[in-house]
């Protein structure tokens, strides 16, 4: 076994395996041949083609994530979830297969993908928008002992004033807020 020293040593070899006619499968591909500065143009993604069959192009599907919820088996069952290159690869043949197999299969997917974004963005504008609004001071209602004695009908503890006797305070209307103040005359 021989080891390849930097990426255009491994683009060799991969042009070695490769030609313009056959098919690359692989998923989110672009990350490798970008890596290895190659451009080919027949790709069988299974990353690509899961976001352009929901028609999201904000999300992505990793790979364990499609095999769980297309294939119905996890490519990683051991604890540390760590990458095991053969199953990888069979993985992403497997969700291509599946994917140019059974078409309507995938559909029926899509449509659920889209349903759950849907009510995911819905859930997320409801969320955005009660942080959006923003309580000011006028709307801030704060609780005084004074206003409780004065609904009750006792004697203001400051002025004197009895909300319950015919005796009407002068007032005047505040511009900026509209909040009636009443002045009271302390002796």
């Amino acid at each position: 076994m021989s080891v390849l020293r930097g990426w255009t040593e491994a683009r060799a070899e991969s042009w070695k395996l490769t030609n313009r006619n056959i098919i690359l499968v692989g998923h989110a591909s672009q990350h490798n041949l970008d890596v290895l500065r190659m451009v080919h143009t027949r790709v069988a993604d299974s990353a690509i083609s899961a976001r352009d069959e929901v028609g999201m192009y904000s999300s992505q599907w990793g790979l364990q994530r499609l095999c769980k919820e297309i294939l119905g088996s996890p490519i990683r069952s051991n604890k540390r979830g760590i990458h095991d290159c053969l199953k990888d690869v069979l993985a992403r043949g497997g969700v291509v297969l599946w994917r140019t197999n059974s078409k309507e299969k995938l559909e029926a997917w899509a449509e659920v993908k889209k349903l759950q974004s849907a009510s995911d963005e819905q859930r997320e504008a409801t969320k955005q928008e009660l942080s959006s609004k923003k309580v000011t001071n006028f709307e801030r209602e704060i609780l005084h002992w004074s206003d409780i004695a004065e609904d009750c009908g006792w004697a203001h503890p400051d002025t004197g004033f009895d909300p319950w006797s015919d005796r009407q305070l002068p007032s005047y209307d505040c511009f900026k807020c509209g909040i009636k103040f009443y002045v009271a005359n302390i002796a």
